[in-house]
């Protein structure tokens, strides 16, 4: 997903969305090639209690592959994690996000909402996704 107008830098600051699930993985194989190129990449961790979830391997990849990486963990709030997700992003000077595609069921989170319906209605940078 991209939207209208292309960002000049795209690709140099990635920010992945971490989630340890088999949709992410994917995501993350098939944006490798952007992210060992990258100037610097974002990993953001959302977690129910500080630090409740482990480093992700990623981490330790892009730091052997010479990429400059920042893991930046924050405790998920009452406001939907799709936000906190784009706030974080942006925050971070995003120009690519990549992240995994309904870990609910998709009717579910059609029904309802959820952080993918969000970050793709909303987002301002590149999406890679992988459901």
């Amino acid at each position: 997903m991209a939207p209208p107008t292309p960002l000049p830098t795209f690709g140099q600051h990635p920010v992945v969305a971490w989630q340890d699930t088999p949709n992410l993985i994917r995501a993350v194989n098939a944006a490798w090639p952007l992210l060992r190129t990258a100037r610097h990449v974002t990993i953001l961790v959302g977690e129910h209690q500080p630090n409740a979830v482990p480093d992700p391997a990623l981490l330790a990849q892009l730091r052997a592959s010479g990429v400059a990486v920042t893991l930046e963990r924050f405790v998920l709030t009452e406001q939907s994690v799709g936000e906190q997700i784009r706030t974080r992003a942006t925050q971070a000077g995003a120009d690519l996000l990549v992240m995994g595609a309904y870990g609910r069921p998709h009717f579910i989170e059609w029904l309802f909402g959820g952080p993918t319906v969000d970050l793709l209605a909303h987002a301002t940078w590149p999406i890679l996704t992988h459901h």
